[in-house]
C-alpha cells in the first residue's frame, strides 16, 4: 500500500470517528436537556411538593411563584378586594367567583397529584423483581 494512500485512509477514518463521536455527544446533550426540562416542569415541581414538608414546601412554593409569575398574578386577582366591585358584580357573586376559582385550582392540583401517583404506581408495577 502506498504510504500516501495509507495516510489519506487514516485521516478519513479519523474524521469519521470524530463525526460519530460528535453525533453521540449531541444525542447525549439532547437527552440531558430533555431530562432537565422534565424535572423543572410544573408537574414534577408539584409532585415534589407533595413529598416535601414544612419549610421546604414553603420554599418550593416561593420557587414556583418565581418561575411562574402568572400564578401570583392570578392569585392576587382572585383575592383582590376591589375585583368584585369594579366589575359591577354583586358582593355575593364575587365571593362565589373567588371560591369557585379556589375550587378549580384545588381540583386541578388533585388531578395532577393523582396522575403522578398512578404513573409512579404503574412504573413500580412494570419493573421486574430481581
Amino acid at each position: 500500500m502506498n504510504p500516501r494512500h495509507a495516510a489519506h485512509l487514516d485521516r478519513t477514518v479519523r474524521i469519521e470517528l470524530l463525526r460519530a463521536r460528535a453525533a453521540l455527544e449531541r444525542e447525549a446533550l439532547a437527552a440531558n436537556v430533555a431530562e432537565v426540562g422534565r424535572s423543572l416542569g410544573p408537574l414534577a415541581l408539584l409532585s415534589g411538593a407533595t413529598r416535601s414538608r414544612g419549610g421546604s414546601l414553603l420554599m418550593q412554593g416561593i420557587g414556583m411563584l418565581r418561575q411562574y409569575p402568572f400564578l401570583l398574578s392570578s392569585l392576587t386577582a382572585l383575592f383582590a378586594r376591589g375585583a368584585a366591585a369594579s366589575g359591577g358584580v354583586a358582593r355575593g357573586a364575587g365571593r362565589a367567583v373567588k371560591w369557585g376559582g379556589l375550587g378549580v385550582i384545588a381540583w386541578q392540583a388533585w388531578r395532577l397529584w393523582l396522575g403522578a401517583q398512578r404513573r409512579a404506581a404503574s412504573s413500580r408495577d412494570s419493573t421486574p423483581f430481581r
